[in-house]
């Protein structure tokens, strides 16, 4: 309405997607890095690309601001730009991640 950008400031939750694929955190951030997961290893990127490649497909035009100083994570997170998202993959995303199916 006001034409502001909203910004994600570390959409990567500090690396609590990536620990949650290693079986750690709650039971939703398990379910969502295990999607995330599926996706990377199906379109060969690493799982930041999927997190990062759904808040650019956002129809707020998220921009995302991670957080890493690592270069390697920047990098990995510079392949959402790149990658592509089917409608089902990005809503089976959104589904997870607010624990409910869309209705």
């Amino acid at each position: 309405m006001h034409d502001i950008t909203i910004q994600a400031w570390s959409p990567l939750a500090h690396g609590a997607i990536a620990k949650a694929a290693d079986g750690k955190g709650d039971k939703r951030g398990r379910q969502v890095a295990e999607l995330a997961g599926k996706l990377a290893r199906e379109k060969g990127v690493p799982l930041d690309a999927i997190i990062v490649a759904w808040l650019l497909r956002h129809p707020a035009r998220i921009q995302p601001v991670i957080g890493t100083t690592r270069a390697e994570r920047i990098r990995e997170a510079c392949q959402a730009d790149r990658l592509e998202l089917s409608r089902e993959e990005w809503h089976a995303l959104f589904a997870v991640g607010r624990g409910a199916p869309l209705a």
